[in-house]
């Protein structure tokens, strides 16, 4: 509510700064955020950042000791609508390479969803972890959206058939039509024998779940041929 946002960003200019930086690095972090990585997003050290942390939690905005979160969510929301967006993508870009150095896939993949691509190998990485995360964690859903982001950055070339491969299984657990084009992609960029079996009976079973019976038979037999001749 435009109340809320006009009383916070009142509280906000009555402090000294870096307390506006402060919040807004709060803001992205959402609950997850502690004093040091909160000070690395908002680009001050950490005795201003403590400084600014305690003039927040006077104010009524900020709580917390080891993890910060808002007094109050709508305090959370006004702040993040005060920030505009282009800047708040490039926050949630640097957030996640900050998390993706302590090691936390899903919190790196949740913060590269809400930022711009930029080709970069770790973010591709992330992403990809956290996928196979949501994916042993009965999410296929959610291990569609990452690995479809991860495509997005995108990956190296030696990155790509990966993603491929894990997008299409993941789109055929949700019985996404669109599983046939992605294993069809996976199959062109997999130079080895066995991925390539198994892909391309993967495809087959695409079809077949879609009812096109006669393209199911060409890539079935291919792969049995590759598994034999592996074999």
């Amino acid at each position: 509510p435009e109340p809320v946002v006009w009383a916070v960003q009142a509280t906000l200019r009555r402090l000294p700064e870096p307390a506006s930086s402060v919040a807004r690095a709060v803001s992205v972090f959402d609950t997850h955020g502690t004093v040091e990585l909160t000070a690395e997003l908002a680009g001050v050290d950490a005795d201003a950042a403590r400084d600014a942390i305690s003039e927040l939690q006077v104010a009524g905005l900020v709580e917390g000791a080891t993890e910060l979160s808002f007094a109050q969510p709508l305090i959370g929301q006004a702040i993040r609508a005060s920030i505009p967006p282009a800047e708040r993508a490039s926050l949630h870009g640097k957030a996640a390479e900050l998390l993706a150095e302590r090691g936390d896939p899903a919190a790196v993949a949740a913060h590269l969803l809400l930022s711009p691509t930029g080709g970069r190998p770790w973010a591709v990485q992330a992403l990809a972890r956290a996928a196979d995360q949501a994916r042993r964690g009965a999410s296929p859903d959610r291990a569609v959206e990452l690995l479809e982001r991860a495509l997005e950055e995108p990956p190296t070339p030696e990155q790509r058939p990966r993603l491929l491969a894990d997008l299409a299984r993941a789109q055929a657990a949700i019985g996404d039509p669109a599983c046939v084009d992605t294993f069809s992609a996976a199959v062109a960029d997999t130079e080895q024998y066995d991925d390539r079996a198994g892909l391309l009976l993967g495809l087959s079973r695409a079809y077949q779940d879609q009812a096109r019976f006669a393209e199911a038979a060409e890539p079935a037999a291919l792969g049995l041929r590759l598994d034999f001749a592996e074999d």
